[in-house]
């Protein structure tokens, strides 16, 4: 099973490593995409992409037959149909001491 480690947004990963740009680049030959950052180093990119964002992410990537590489893909989407929020409890301060109710 391919697996995705180490997981990061595309911004985060490039102020992390110095970068100051990365290319996407079409092989001519194969016409699939790939990745080259300011440092030199080579991306796998998701057949998802066709164009560079910033809301993009970056994780060590490991099919299950080959080598482990850098991939940059769009952000994965979890299989939750809805959820639910709430508020903080409130902080009750030394001083204060809840009603005893009984």
């Amino acid at each position: 099973m391919a697996t995705f480690q180490n997981t990061q947004s595309i911004a985060q990963y490039a102020t992390q490593n110095g970068l100051t740009g990365i290319e996407l680049i079409k092989n001519p030959n194969t016409g699939k995409l790939f990745a080259k950052d300011s440092n030199g180093k080579t991306y796998r990119v998701s057949e998802k992409i066709t164009q560079l964002s910033m809301d993009l992410q970056v994780s060590l990537f490991t099919p299950e037959d080959g080598e482990a590489s850098l991939m940059i893909h769009p952000k994965g989407v979890s299989n939750v149909i809805g959820s639910l929020s709430f508020g903080a409890s409130p902080v009750v301060k030394a001083e204060e001491k809840p009603v005893d109710m009984f």
